[in-house]
């Protein structure tokens, strides 16, 4: 999955909403999942106010254990390697499974408050201004790791367009069956 070109330049920079979009790809993922499990369960999408706060928070939680988990073995995750991102210690080396735990942690806790509604836009916010004025974040600091990019070509983008959407069409089409 880590087929990032190891000879081509990683730029070290910022590139706040090519992170963002890389999350939503990685939250998009498990919430179809989610859903189709739902959909599966229940035979139906349509959940309740409360049934949706459950299963943002559990999509959350996996999310937490699958980004350590595939940061410590791929040294990415779909949404990052999608969009060409790479996730290193700030010695190069590859994150150990303490340190991607650390640092998932940090970012479900700091940089999106749990996926709790109003919480997470503010913890978000608060993460994009800590980004441009800083050029890292708490968790990336805390953990000693660094993010770089290389460019992303247009079917990359398409695909990540659509994995961002998928929710939206996955919901709808179990919607009408």
């Amino acid at each position: 999955m880590n087929d990032i070109d190891e000879h081509k330049e990683i730029e070290i920079s910022q590139h706040p909403w090519r992170r963002y979009f890389a999350r939503m790809i990685d939250i998009a993922v498990v919430s179809d999942g989610l859903i189709i499990f739902w959909f599966v369960i229940t035979h139906n999408v349509r959940v309740s106010f409360f049934e949706n706060i459950f299963r943002g928070l559990l999509e959350m939680f996996i999310l937490f254990i699958v980004e350590a988990l595939l940061i410590t073995k791929l040294g990415t995750t779909l949404g990052k390697w999608i969009l060409n991102i790479q996730l290193k210690s700030c010695t190069d080396a590859a994150i150990n499974c303490k340190r991607a735990f650390r640092r998932s942690l940090g970012v479900y806790i700091s940089g999106v408050a749990i996926g709790l509604p109003i919480f997470s836009l503010l913890a978000e916010l608060n993460a994009y201004d800590e980004l441009l004025d800083n050029g890292s974040t708490s968790w990336d600091d805390k953990v000693e790791t660094k993010v770089g990019f290389q460019e992303i070509n247009f079917i990359r983008g398409i695909i990540a367009t659509i994995l961002i959407l998928s929710p939206l069409i996955v919901g709808t089409v179990f919607n009408f069956v």
